[in-house]
């Protein structure tokens, strides 16, 4: 058992980073490809046809079951499509017109018949069963489709389907809606390759890979033969641009239309600028600082933990570090997931957390090794409030920064012991919310009262009954201070004034297919 659940730990460690970062390569002009325009110059200055958008990091890889970043996501958005999707917390239906639960491993899909890959090659049932098999089986989309049967998976006919499960499993079509289920071509992918596939990726979605200019930017086309609704412009255009003060600066020019990532310091300019406007809405997203299981031992008394947490204001950290666009959390996910269920906030009484510490026999020698991804600015300014928070009650502590690769290699090896961690169950999800706190581990994948809530939260159908199950689990698991929730963060755009309908997904994912261009 101890060894199959160190592998699990393992592999979602390797989720973790992903789930919330991006490897990215720094933006440049690619002025020596003649195919290829200054990316400055792609801007609505040439039509308005053609829409901008900022990231933060590069993509990499556009192969839906072969990462894990919310960057990816994004752009994957509009390329592909889904059996289902999920707004405003309802599933309706996309390449499905509708579904029927045959028993509880079963799921029956009766598919439309009028939706064409961007390589000309019909949608059937076989593409999802296809689809379906290799999402379970590729180790970036494996623990979201762990139950789904993919060999069992039956085509019934061209456009029928029943999706098999090997057990009972609530979040089936919360996943099925996520971008792990986006539905890719066979053929394409067969002939292709995976890595081939994923620099050029073919879905059935409203827009059309084009071109990837590596470390500049990916463009895409409007889909013309799209079985659903046409987007509202012609060309829509990513560029990869690293520094957050850099994305501020080209929306307010109209180098870009849209800032996925706006850093809050930039907030008041950009709302008193009549040419911007800001976006914001609550998010599924957080961040705590998580302790590595396969280093443990420094931290493995209760209250030891406790005191770490109890001796953080998180109210301040927050207001000092977020500037309003976030809140202190109050659980061990946002109000925003299902199933949420308020349990804190925490105590904050840095002189009961001392006497805590010294009836524990902590060694004030101790130097807590905090390490966090260098280029997550607000991950930074929290371990430093942190550290000098922790100060105040005698625990000495460092701050190792690393580039995001560097800590997830560090983190597998067992060489991190406290972390701070991002963390975007883009699902809505509770099973996708807790998965970060069990991988996080801190020895409780011993504890058997939480795997058994675990797996019977991921069993249960009935929606009631199941947010019981998940208010037990979150209160366990906020009592076994396994990790330190800090922050419940909100989504956060810049756009230029005359974007309309911007779609604010609580999972950072927004559907910029919804975009409309107003006549200023």
């Amino acid at each position: 058992m101890k060894k199959h659940i160190k592998k699990i730990v393992m592999i979602l460690l390797t989720m973790f980073i992903f789930t919330s970062c991006s490897s990215g390569v720094k933006a440049s002009n690619v002025a020596n490809d003649e195919n290829t325009a200054d990316a400055t110059n792609v801007s609505k200055k040439a039509t308005r046809d053609t829409i901008v958008v900022a990231l933060p990091k590069e993509p990499p890889t556009l192969d839906p079951h072969n990462e894990q970043s919310t960057v990816a996501r994004t752009v994957e958005k509009v390329v592909y499509d889904r059996l289902v999707e999920r707004t405003n917390g309802e599933i309706k239906p996309m390449l499905a017109k509708s579904w029927e639960i045959l028993d509880d491993l079963t799921i029956r899909f009766h598919l439309r018949d009028d939706v064409y890959f961007h390589n000309g090659e019909k949608m059937t049932a076989e593409d999802v069963r296809y689809t379906i098999e290799r999402a379970e089986s590729m180790p970036a989309s494996a623990y979201f489709f762990s139950s789904f049967d993919g060999k069992g998976t039956k085509v019934v006919d061209e456009y029928t389907i029943d999706i098999k499960l090997h057990n009972a499993f609530a979040p089936a079509l919360n996943y099925l809606a996520s971008s792990r289920g986006n539905i890719v071509c066979k053929k394409a992918v067969e002939e292709m390759g995976a890595d081939a596939y994923g620099r050029a990726p073919i879905g059935t979605g409203p827009l059309k890979f084009s071109k990837w200019v590596s470390g500049d930017r990916i463009e895409l086309v409007q889909n013309e033969a799209y079985w659903g609704n046409q987007t509202a412009y012609k060309k829509l255009v990513f560029r990869t641009i690293i520094d957050a003060s850099s994305r501020a600066v080209e929306l307010e020019t109209g180098g870009i239309d849209i800032s996925l990532d706006i850093s809050p310091e930039d907030m008041g300019r950009l709302s008193e600028n009549p040419d911007t406007r800001i976006v914001e809405g609550p998010g599924y997203a957080m961040n705590y600082f998580m302790i590595n299981s396969l280093n443990f031992d420094t931290l493995a008394d209760v209250k030891v933990r406790e005191a770490l947490a109890m001796a953080l204001n998180t109210k301040q950290i927050v207001d000092a570090v977020f500037k309003g666009t976030a809140r202190a959390s109050d659980s061990v996910y946002p109000n925003t997931v299902d199933g949420y269920t308020q349990i804190g906030p925490m105590e904050y009484n840095p002189e009961k957390a001392k006497k805590m510490l010294v009836e524990a026999g902590w060694d004030f020698d101790t130097v807590l090794d905090i390490a966090s991804a260098s280029d997550e600015k607000a991950l930074m300014d929290i371990c430093e409030i942190a550290q000098n928070m922790w100060a105040e009650i005698g625990v000495k502590s460092k701050i190792t920064s690393y580039e995001t690769a560097t800590l997830m290699d560090q983190q597998i090896a067992g060489k991190t012991l406290l972390s701070i961690a991002p963390d975007n169950p883009a699902t809505g999800d509770p099973d996708h919310a807790v998965m970060s706190w069990y991988q996080a581990g801190l020895g409780l994948q011993d504890s058997q009262p939480i795997w058994d809530l675990i797996k019977e939260g991921r069993a249960t159908y009935d929606k009631t009954a199941r947010a019981a199950v998940y208010a037990k689990l979150q209160k366990l698991l906020w009592d076994s201070h396994g990790t330190i929730p800090v922050a419940d963060l909100n989504v956060l755009y810049g756009t230029r004034s005359d974007i309309e309908n911007m779609d604010v997904d609580p999972g950072k994912i927004p559907n910029l297919a919804y975009i409309t261009i107003s006549q200023q």
